[in-house]
Formats: C-alpha cells, structure tokens, sequence
C-alpha cells in the first residue's frame, strides 16, 4: 500500500498471494484493512498488485517436506545461491502466523539452524528466508515437523517411577483403638 511508499507488502491479506500463486484467471485477494489500517483510519488509499516469475534465489540441498528439527539441537542446512554479501533472515511460520526469526545468517551456504526451545512440538512449521536487504529476495522451504529434544514420555516416566516408589515406602499410619466404642446402629441391648 502507499502508507509507506510501497517499501513493504501489506500484512493482513489473505487469498492467492504470496510466493507460489499459480498462473491463470479468477485470482482473488481479500485485505482486512480495518486491521492493517485501525479502524480510525479515514483518507485516501492507493493499491498496487505486483507479479513476478518466481525463481528462489537459493536452493536447499537437503530440505525435504516433512524433515524434522529437534528443538535446542543444531541441524545443518545447507543451499547453494545467492552472493556471498546477502545476510539472511530466516523467518519461522506455521500457517500464516509468524513464530520467531532468526536474522542476520551468513550467505555461506551452509548454517547450524537452532530451532528455540520456545516453539512448541508441531508439524506444518516452513521458513521464508528473505535477503534483509532486498525483500524481493525471497523464498519459501517446504514444510517440516519440530519435536522435542528429548521425548515428553522419557521426561515423565521417570518422575512418575520416583513418585510411585515416595508413595510405596513412606511408613504407614498405625491404626489407632477406639477405648470405648459405641454400639453399631441398629443393635439392641
């Protein structure tokens, strides 16, 4: 949009947008712009829609759909593309909601990707890795799994085994007499 002269695509659109749009005819773009604006917004609003042949500037060696990442555990991405000079942002997706970045990566073709520990075990997780200088640069990774580094279940079973062994051996409350019992209900003397 014109808000700040056409640097940035706007946020708050849905439909066929984005990297991979195929070609052919009733395309539809919806823009929530009460959203993107804030709904005091009153003025005049001036669109453009742009359309490229899309060619990913770099290509993952190894990236395949379903691949998994283990939080807090390097994984080795490797790609070939680019000019040395680019400085990467990898920016982390699950469907259209962005997680967390990982800016200012190295064109080198090669980087130790460290997903953080606060992002939740998933799949459908992709990146959009995007030149910082050049948001024109940019591509989409097919999509992948995050797990745990080490399995919820081997987190849980021993606890559980420590807390069934407290239980088990704590000494047991010796039941205590009753001096002067009273009679059962129903009984008659």
């Amino acid at each position: 949009s014109s808000k700040d002269n056409f640097l940035n695509p706007i946020q708050k659109v849905k439909g066929d947008v984005g990297l991979e749009v195929k070609p052919g005819g009733n395309r539809k773009i919806v823009w929530s712009s009460k959203e993107e604006l804030g709904p005091a917004f009153r003025g005049e609003l001036e669109l453009e829609v742009r359309g490229r042949v899309y060619v990913p500037f770099v290509k993952f060696n190894d990236f395949q759909k379903g691949m998994v990442f283990k939080r807090g555990k390097a994984t080795t991405l490797t790609w070939a593309g680019g000019n040395r000079q680019n400085i990467l942002n990898f920016k982390l997706y699950q469907g259209d909601d962005l997680i967390t970045v990982i800016p200012n990566v190295a064109n080198s073709g090669s980087f130790d990707m460290v997903i953080p520990g606060s992002v939740k075990p998933r799949d459908s997780y992709y990146f959009i890795i995007a030149d910082s200088k050049n948001k024109d640069q940019m591509m989409i990774t097919p999509e992948f799994e995050v797990k745990r580094k080490v399995p919820l279940l081997v987190k849980i079973i021993p606890m559980a085994i420590v807390a069934g062994a407290v239980v088990y051996f704590l000494p047991k409350p010796a039941p205590t007499a009753v001096e002067n019992p009273a009679d059962p209900p129903g009984t008659t003397n």
